[in-house]
């Protein structure tokens, strides 16, 4: 209890710490540095003609291939699990990294006044396809929300710390050590243990806050999680971004275009 009440008495105080302490260059791990570039570089063309039917449905001018830049695609992680409590190094929390399958590749595309941000994920089947569609401003994605909290990492992990919650944390290693963990989206969860007549206290995280990993860790481990039996990488994704437009839709239509695309080739 002490330790816990030790977590909360930083809160006034990582609320307020300058994110100048960081540098701009994010260390975002980049699809074009992986072995998954090329899989998902062969979805494009059926994925275009998909992503200018959801544009068209938002009253948004059409895309061509050109117009989806991978060099510009970053990783999120949305399984739980990244602060367990036996994670105490780099090589511990990397290598709990590569063991994911379930993630997403989310490639930014620019259209007039918004950008679009595509969710590539891993289908059952192995294969690479669109898991979802969102769109926000201009400036505002989380490859974004790392720059301008002035992120300097050798390598920076964008994870989805409280599955439900939409909290999207940015986990930094810096010369072989877990750095700070910066939460890049405003969030409020449930944390057990208060003392209070439910129990239960519920802690904002606010956008650009800055912890240490053992503090991130510790205050992660008091939280409650309710009707999460079953994490979904595609539930997870969709909470983890503002807007989600016909998921399931795309990756019907993809399917198909896809499924043509072979029949052509026989």
């Amino acid at each position: 209890m002490k330790t816990l009440q030790k977590i909360f008495a930083l809160l006034a105080v990582v609320l307020v710490l300058p994110s100048t302490s960081h540098a701009a260059s994010g260390g975002l791990v980049r699809l074009s540095e992986t072995g998954d570039y090329e899989p998902i570089q062969a979805e494009i063309p059926d994925l275009v003609p998909v992503l200018n039917g959801v544009l068209q449905e938002e009253g948004l001018p059409a895309i061509d291939e050109a117009d989806i830049d991978l060099s510009k695609a970053y990783p999120f992680y949305p399984a739980d699990g990244f602060f367990a409590t036996e994670i105490t190094t780099a090589e511990a929390f990397e290598a709990q990294i590569r063991a994911q399958k379930d993630f997403a590749w989310y490639v930014p595309v620019e259209v007039p006044g918004r950008l679009m941000i595509v969710g590539m994920a891993r289908e059952e089947n192995g294969e690479w396809g669109c898991a979802s569609v969102e769109f926000c401003d201009a400036g505002d994605s989380l490859a974004d929300k790392v720059q301008q909290a002035g992120i300097e990492a050798d390598r920076t992990y964008l994870i989805g710390a409280v599955p439900g919650s939409g909290a999207v944390m940015a986990v930094c290693v810096r010369d072989g050590v877990l750095a700070e963990v910066v939460c890049l989206t405003q969030a409020e969860i449930q944390v057990e243990g208060m003392e209070n007549e439910s129990g239960m206290k519920t802690v904002t995280l606010e956008e650009n806050q800055s912890w240490t990993y053992p503090q991130m860790q510790e205050l992660l481990a008091h939280v409650k999680i309710e009707g999460m039996a079953e994490y979904d990488i595609r539930a997870a994704v969709a909470a983890a971004v503002a807007l989600l437009i016909g998921a399931a839709y795309v990756v019907i239509r993809i399917r198909k275009r896809r499924k043509q695309r072979q029949e052509r080739d026989v």
